[in-house]
């Protein structure tokens, strides 16, 4: 009401294709971590190995990641 928009739709959509290139690059290397995984390795370890791959291969951190698994375990404690 009275404002102007903040972002234009140029702008986002360019910030999607980065977010969307990053998390396809993520999964690709988490998908063939997972498909190689040793006996007993749990699905953290596997992300970690993803995290670590994603780093050497991007000179940079794989921030996208999802921040609410924590958010359930409180909440279904809370119950």
């Amino acid at each position: 009401m009275g404002r102007e928009e903040y972002r234009t739709n140029d702008m986002l959509s360019s910030k999607w294709r980065d977010m969307n290139l990053k998390v396809r690059k993520f999964n690709e290397i988490y998908s063939q971590k997972w498909q190689t995984r040793r006996s007993g390795q749990s699905d953290a370890m596997i992300e970690l190995e993803a995290e670590d791959q994603y780093r050497e291969e991007f000179n940079a951190p794989f921030t996208l990641k999802r921040r609410d698994r924590g958010m359930k375990r409180e909440k279904n404690r809370n119950r």
